[in-house]
């Protein structure tokens, strides 16, 4: 079973303190007073601020409450969140550098092997289509007339007695 216990604040039994001796010393203003203006009005936002101001209530950035949190937090724990945040860091630098460095490489090795790869991979397909154009040239010049190379009257079937083979220009 859990039992709840009040923890009293010497801080804020001296605001109390405070408190108190202020409502006895200002008999002008009374708790209809100090109601209204406590809270903020629908009118304006600057009458709000302004009623802020003059209770002693102030706006703090955000980083002066996280910086006031460091006093709750006790010293251990700061310690071990600090530690684990460096760590955190030092390992995402780390990757980061190694991501960096790989792509370096690869970039480079792209930059270098294959560029001039693409290039003789292109030469060579040029190659091959213009021997596939000169081919085709060869068999219509043959379908229109004779073998490619030979004068017209002697035809496919004349030198050298080797009747009905198809030599290539040149043999």
């Amino acid at each position: 079973m859990v039992r709840l216990e009040e923890v009293r604040d010497a801080d804020a039994a001296q605001q109390q303190r405070r408190g108190a001796r202020m409502e006895d010393d200002s008999s002008s203003v009374n708790d209809s007073d100090w109601e209204s203006s406590s809270e903020p009005s629908d009118d304006s936002d600057d009458e709000y601020l302004s009623n802020e101001k003059s209770l002693g209530v102030y706006r703090e950035p955000l980083s002066s409450r996280i910086a006031a949190l460091a006093d709750i937090v006790p010293p251990s724990t700061r310690r071990s969140i600090s530690s684990a945040a460096s760590k955190a860091y030092g390992v995402a630098s780390l990757g980061g550098r190694f991501a960096g460095k790989a792509m370096w490489v690869v970039a480079t090795t792209a930059l270098l092997v294959g560029l001039p790869y693409s290039l003789a991979v292109e030469d060579e397909a040029r190659f091959v289509q213009q021997e596939r154009e000169f081919q085709q040239q060869q068999s219509g010049a043959q379908m229109l007339g004779g073998t490619v190379g030979q004068p017209q009257g002697q035809g496919q079937q004349g030198g050298g007695g080797q009747g009905g083979e198809i030599r290539p220009p040149g043999f």
